[in-house]
């Protein structure tokens, strides 16, 4: 009787598989998100990148949203922040977006980020709005 019940603590051992789960990785620093589109997969490698990736520490680290049972590494959160680039009109700097992306964000929160998107058009990476 007890060599079966050794034996299937040992099997249930052997069958027991961890549950998939969805890890923010490190990447280094992200300019944007075709740098996003670049990095990402590769920071992901298989288990797969769900398209959200945010800045960390200004200039200096972003993570991906990594889907699957992700990589050795720091874990920022377990889930991803909703977050949407808004419209806001021309932005010529760094000092320029400071203070307009804070306004067009509204109910959100500035994220840090902004780029051009097109002639005379700038966008702010938005959270929570």
């Amino acid at each position: 009787m007890l060599i079966r019940a050794v034996i299937l603590v040992l099997a249930m051992l052997a069958l027991h598989v961890q549950p998939a789960r969805a890890d923010w990785q490190s990447a280094g620093p992200i300019w944007n998100d075709m740098d996003a589109q670049r990095k990402c997969p590769n920071t992901c490698g298989r288990d797969g990148w769900d398209g959200n990736w945010k800045t960390v520490e200004m200039g200096r680290n972003s993570v991906c949203f990594c889907k699957g049972k992700g990589k050795v590494g720091r874990n920022w959160s377990e889930r991803a922040p909703r977050r949407q680039s808004v419209d806001a009109g021309v932005i010529w700097n760094d000092g320029d977006a400071k203070w307009k992306c804070p306004r067009v964000c509204g109910n959100g929160k500035w994220d840090g980020n902004w780029r051009h998107s097109g002639a005379a058009r700038s966008v702010c990476d938005c959270i929570g709005r």
